[in-house]
C-alpha cells in the first residue's frame, strides 16, 4: 500500500479567520502546520504519510474543488486527506490522524 496523501492548504503567515465568536485561533497557518508536523513525526505512522503545505496566493484559485470550497464559505486552512477536504478553519491533528488510520485499514 502507498503512502496516504495529505494536503493543506492555506497561507504560512496568516492567522485564520474566524468566525466573529472570538473564539477563532490566535496562530498562523504556519505554526498550526509546524504543530501538526510535530505530531504527526511523534506517531506510529508518520512513515506512511506524506503531507503537501499548498500556499494560496491572494486570489489564486489552486483547483476547482477548492475554488468551490472557498465560495462555499469554508475558511482556509483546509485539509485533504486522499484528495478528499475534510477539515477548516484549522488543522487538528487527532482528528486527521483517525482519518488516515482508517485510510491505511
Amino acid at each position: 500500500m502507498g503512502k496516504v496523501l495529505v494536503e493543506i492548504y492555506g497561507n504560512m503567515d496568516k492567522i485564520p479567520v474566524s468566525t466573529g465568536c472570538g473564539c477563532g485561533p490566535s496562530v498562523t497557518m504556519g505554526e498550526m502546520y509546524n504543530q501538526f508536523m510535530s505530531e504527526l513525526d511523534e506517531s506510529e505512522i508518520r512513515e506512511q504519510v506524506e503531507v503537501k503545505f499548498i500556499e494560496m496566493e491572494d486570489g489564486k484559485v489552486v483547483n476547482d474543488d477548492i475554488k468551490d470550497i472557498l465560495n462555499r464559505g469554508f475558511q482556509l486552512p483546509l485539509t485533504a486527506v486522499k484528495g478528499n477536504v475534510r477539515f477548516h478553519s484549522s488543522i487538528p491533528f487527532s482528528n486527521i490522524y483517525r482519518v488516515i488510520k482508517t485510510a491505511l485499514k
